[in-house]
């Protein structure tokens, strides 16, 4: 129980930070009624709406099941807080130097990474017995995170008017996240009920693998330099 109490303190610790957050002109932009509808012709979020919520359609029921998984192959509630632990060792350094990476690879080429790592991730867990391969693999999560959990809503951010940046965030949590994720749950509790406990790792990793492949002819890469000095050069026009 002790945990939930942490995990409480620790939020409410964020909130003097979060009220501290400067406000710019940005953050004070405002859709007109009925500007939404414009988020649907955007070429670039229509299409990472399609990535996203495939993205969570292959990953989120293993991650969800994956204690199922460890104990099918022979592991305890140990192992997978342990592995827990693993997970999170990446993930802090990589979002450290996550600014570098987008100014590298730029925002399609980071979640190029997140969705590549979690494809061998999930293939390694699926196909792989030896439960020290498995927790190796387990590794790859901080860079899921920094692709698909960062990378992706940068995108929308360089893709978008500020004024519907709130509203897209928003979308692209309900379709990838939410819808996504749900249809996952229930399809990796079919898949084991079929198939197995390592089925949803294995259909989940092949799917995300063969979707880190097609990202090239789904999504369109964005130039962050260049979107943002488009937006310095609209805000006398559109700020209010």
């Amino acid at each position: 129980r002790l945990m939930f109490v942490i995990g409480a303190v620790t939020a409410a610790l964020t909130i003097p930070f979060a009220l501290a957050l400067p406000r710019t002109a940005i953050s004070h932009a405002r859709a007109e009624k009925g500007e939404w509808r414009t988020l649907l012709r955007n070429r670039n979020f229509v299409r990472l709406l399609v990535v996203t919520f495939l993205a969570y359609g292959c990953i989120q029921g293993p991650m969800a099941l994956f204690p199922i998984l460890i104990r099918a192959q022979g592991g305890g509630l140990e192992v997978v807080s342990e592995m827990w632990l693993l997970m999170i060792a990446l993930e802090l350094p990589l979002i450290f130097f996550f600014g570098k990476a987008v100014a590298w690879a730029g925002p399609r080429g980071v979640i190029a990474i997140g969705l590549l790592a979690s494809a061998v991730r999930w293939i390694v867990s699926g196909f792989v017995d030896d439960l020290t391969v498995v927790a190796a693999a387990q590794l790859l999560h901080g860079a899921a995170v920094f692709g698909l959990i960062l990378g992706a809503p940068l995108y929308v951010d360089l893709s978008v008017p500020a004024s519907l940046r709130s509203t897209a965030q928003g979308l692209l949590a309900m379709v990838g996240i939410a819808f996504g994720g749900m249809l996952s749950n229930l399809a990796a509790g079919t898949l084991i009920e079929f198939y197995g406990a390592t089925a949803p790792a294995r259909f989940g990793g092949i799917g995300i693998g063969v979707l880190a492949l097609a990202l090239p002819l789904l999504l369109p890469r964005i130039d962050p330099a260049a979107a943002v000095a488009n937006e310095k050069n609209a805000a006398p026009s559109s700020g209010r």
